[in-house]
Protein backbone atom coordinates (compact mmCIF):
# COMPACT_ATOMS: atom_id res chain seq x y z
CA UNK A 1 0.00 0.00 0.00
CA UNK A 2 1.27 3.37 -0.78
CA UNK A 3 0.87 5.95 1.53
CA UNK A 4 1.83 9.10 -0.59
CA UNK A 5 0.06 7.89 -3.19
CA UNK A 6 -3.12 7.43 -1.34
CA UNK A 7 -2.24 11.40 0.17
CA UNK A 8 -2.26 12.58 -3.61
CA UNK A 9 -5.83 13.06 -4.14
CA UNK A 10 -6.47 14.95 -0.14
CA UNK A 11 -3.41 17.10 -1.35
CA UNK A 12 -4.97 18.34 -4.40
CA UNK A 13 -8.31 19.07 -2.63
CA UNK A 14 -6.55 21.33 -0.27
CA UNK A 15 -4.31 23.00 -2.84
CA UNK A 16 -7.93 23.51 -5.13
CA UNK A 17 -9.60 24.83 -1.91
CA UNK A 18 -6.37 27.11 -0.80
CA UNK A 19 -6.74 28.75 -4.45
CA UNK A 20 -10.65 29.01 -4.52
CA UNK A 21 -9.68 31.03 -1.19
CA UNK A 22 -7.57 33.05 -2.67
CA UNK A 23 -9.86 33.78 -5.53
CA UNK A 24 -12.40 34.91 -3.40
CA UNK A 25 -10.52 36.90 -1.01
CA UNK A 26 -8.66 38.81 -4.52
CA UNK A 27 -12.61 39.02 -5.82
CA UNK A 28 -14.37 40.22 -2.40
CA UNK A 29 -11.34 42.56 -1.18
CA UNK A 30 -8.51 41.85 1.84
CA UNK A 31 -9.36 40.84 5.43
CA UNK A 32 -9.67 43.51 8.18
CA UNK A 33 -8.04 42.78 11.52
CA UNK A 34 -9.91 43.42 14.60
CA UNK A 35 -9.30 42.49 18.19
CA UNK A 36 -7.36 38.62 16.93
CA UNK A 37 -10.35 37.97 14.51
CA UNK A 38 -10.58 38.31 10.84
CA UNK A 39 -13.73 39.63 9.51
CA UNK A 40 -15.67 41.09 6.47
CA UNK A 41 -19.07 42.75 6.65
CA UNK A 42 -21.27 40.20 6.75
CA UNK A 43 -22.42 39.69 3.27
CA UNK A 44 -19.16 39.27 1.87
CA UNK A 45 -18.81 36.25 4.49
CA UNK A 46 -22.01 34.90 3.38
CA UNK A 47 -20.61 35.14 -0.56
CA UNK A 48 -17.79 33.42 0.29
CA UNK A 49 -19.26 30.47 2.51
CA UNK A 50 -22.15 29.94 -0.43
CA UNK A 51 -19.02 29.58 -3.11
CA UNK A 52 -17.24 27.02 -1.10
CA UNK A 53 -21.21 25.20 -0.65
CA UNK A 54 -21.68 25.53 -4.42
CA UNK A 55 -18.27 24.02 -5.04
CA UNK A 56 -18.68 21.19 -2.35
CA UNK A 57 -21.92 20.50 -4.36
CA UNK A 58 -20.75 20.15 -7.40
CA UNK A 59 -17.90 18.31 -6.51
CA UNK A 60 -20.73 15.91 -4.72
CA UNK A 61 -22.66 16.18 -8.22
CA UNK A 62 -19.79 15.20 -10.28
CA UNK A 63 -19.13 12.29 -7.53
CA UNK A 64 -22.59 10.96 -7.70
CA UNK A 65 -23.25 11.01 -11.62
CA UNK A 66 -19.61 8.88 -11.84
CA UNK A 67 -20.92 5.94 -9.37
CA UNK A 68 -24.59 6.23 -11.23
CA UNK A 69 -22.84 5.56 -14.45
CA UNK A 70 -20.64 2.49 -12.31
CA UNK A 71 -23.68 0.94 -11.02
CA UNK A 72 -25.61 1.50 -14.48
CA UNK A 73 -22.57 -0.12 -16.06
CA UNK A 74 -22.59 -3.18 -13.64
CA UNK A 75 -26.64 -4.08 -13.75
CA UNK A 76 -26.24 -3.85 -17.99
CA UNK A 77 -23.32 -6.78 -17.53
CA UNK A 78 -25.45 -8.83 -15.15
CA UNK A 79 -28.36 -9.09 -17.70
CA UNK A 80 -25.72 -9.27 -20.15
CA UNK A 81 -24.63 -12.02 -18.48
CA UNK A 82 -27.82 -13.41 -17.77
CA UNK A 83 -28.92 -13.27 -21.49
CA UNK A 84 -25.83 -15.33 -22.55
CA UNK A 85 -26.35 -18.23 -19.69
CA UNK A 86 -29.95 -18.81 -20.69
CA UNK A 87 -29.55 -18.95 -24.09
CA UNK A 88 -26.43 -21.12 -23.53
CA UNK A 89 -29.15 -23.45 -21.65
CA UNK A 90 -31.74 -23.30 -24.28
CA UNK A 91 -29.46 -24.18 -27.13
CA UNK A 92 -28.31 -27.16 -24.73
CA UNK A 93 -32.16 -28.51 -24.59
CA UNK A 94 -32.41 -27.65 -28.19
CA UNK A 95 -28.91 -30.06 -28.99
CA UNK A 96 -29.93 -32.74 -26.76
CA UNK A 97 -33.68 -32.26 -28.60
CA UNK A 98 -32.01 -33.57 -31.74
CA UNK A 99 -29.51 -36.30 -30.62
CA UNK A 100 -31.25 -39.44 -32.32
CA UNK A 101 -34.38 -37.69 -34.00
CA UNK A 102 -35.45 -39.37 -37.29
CA UNK A 103 -36.71 -35.82 -38.73
CA UNK A 104 -35.05 -32.78 -37.08
CA UNK A 105 -37.25 -30.72 -38.78
CA UNK A 106 -40.72 -31.71 -37.31
CA UNK A 107 -38.71 -31.71 -34.08
CA UNK A 108 -37.80 -28.12 -34.79
CA UNK A 109 -41.00 -26.76 -35.69
CA UNK A 110 -42.82 -28.29 -32.62
CA UNK A 111 -40.50 -26.62 -30.00
CA UNK A 112 -41.23 -23.17 -31.82
CA UNK A 113 -38.69 -22.48 -34.03
CA UNK A 114 -39.48 -20.92 -37.45
CA UNK A 115 -37.98 -22.21 -40.58
CA UNK A 116 -36.49 -19.65 -43.32
CA UNK A 117 -33.98 -20.58 -45.90
CA UNK A 118 -33.01 -23.53 -44.50
CA UNK A 119 -32.23 -21.59 -40.67
CA UNK A 120 -34.98 -22.41 -38.13
CA UNK A 121 -34.96 -19.70 -35.41
CA UNK A 122 -36.66 -18.17 -32.32
CA UNK A 123 -36.37 -15.21 -30.76
CA UNK A 124 -36.81 -15.35 -27.12
CA UNK A 125 -37.07 -11.50 -24.81
CA UNK A 126 -33.06 -11.32 -24.94
CA UNK A 127 -31.47 -13.52 -27.36
CA UNK A 128 -32.46 -15.73 -30.06
CA UNK A 129 -31.60 -19.54 -31.32
CA UNK A 130 -31.26 -20.46 -34.78
CA UNK A 131 -30.38 -23.89 -35.94
CA UNK A 132 -29.11 -25.15 -38.81
CA UNK A 133 -29.34 -28.79 -40.13
CA UNK A 134 -28.30 -30.89 -42.40
CA UNK A 135 -28.13 -34.71 -43.68
CA UNK A 136 -25.64 -36.98 -45.19
CA UNK A 137 -27.15 -40.48 -46.43
CA UNK A 138 -24.83 -42.93 -47.00
CA UNK A 139 -24.80 -47.22 -47.51
CA UNK A 140 -25.36 -47.91 -44.22
CA UNK A 141 -27.79 -44.98 -42.34
CA UNK A 142 -27.77 -41.32 -42.03
CA UNK A 143 -25.74 -38.49 -40.39
CA UNK A 144 -27.20 -35.75 -38.96
CA UNK A 145 -24.94 -32.46 -38.71
CA UNK A 146 -26.67 -29.30 -36.63
CA UNK A 147 -25.41 -26.38 -35.72
CA UNK A 148 -27.18 -24.44 -32.90
CA UNK A 149 -26.06 -20.69 -32.79
CA UNK A 150 -27.07 -18.22 -29.95
CA UNK A 151 -27.23 -14.26 -30.16
CA UNK A 152 -27.92 -11.41 -27.84
CA UNK A 153 -30.19 -9.00 -28.29
CA UNK A 154 -28.05 -5.37 -28.46
CA UNK A 155 -29.97 -2.35 -28.45
CA UNK A 156 -28.31 0.96 -29.82
CA UNK A 157 -30.46 3.90 -29.04
CA UNK A 158 -28.37 6.52 -31.32
CA UNK A 159 -29.23 4.03 -34.69
CA UNK A 160 -32.45 3.29 -33.14
CA UNK A 161 -32.11 -0.60 -34.01
CA UNK A 162 -31.55 -3.59 -32.81
CA UNK A 163 -28.83 -5.82 -33.64
CA UNK A 164 -27.56 -9.90 -32.67
CA UNK A 165 -23.97 -10.32 -31.49
CA UNK A 166 -23.25 -13.90 -32.08
CA UNK A 167 -22.51 -15.48 -28.66
CA UNK A 168 -21.49 -19.39 -29.48
CA UNK A 169 -22.03 -22.35 -31.87
CA UNK A 170 -22.75 -25.47 -30.67
CA UNK A 171 -22.08 -28.61 -33.43
CA UNK A 172 -23.75 -31.19 -32.63
CA UNK A 173 -24.29 -34.39 -35.17
CA UNK A 174 -25.74 -38.03 -34.83
CA UNK A 175 -25.99 -41.14 -37.01
CA UNK A 176 -28.65 -43.45 -37.65
CA UNK A 177 -27.98 -46.75 -38.58
CA UNK A 178 -30.38 -49.30 -40.83
CA UNK A 179 -31.87 -46.01 -42.86
CA UNK A 180 -30.23 -46.31 -45.87
CA UNK A 181 -30.10 -43.45 -48.34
Amino acid sequence: YDMPAAVEPLKRYVDIRRRVGELCVHYFGEYRADSKERYRDKESVADLLLIEILIAVFFFMLSLTVLVRIFASARNTVYRADAETRALAEAQNVAETLYGADDPESVLKEAGYIASHGVFSRRFDDFAISVTVSRENTAAGVMHKAEVRGFCHEDDPEAKRQSDEELFVLPCAWYLAGQPG
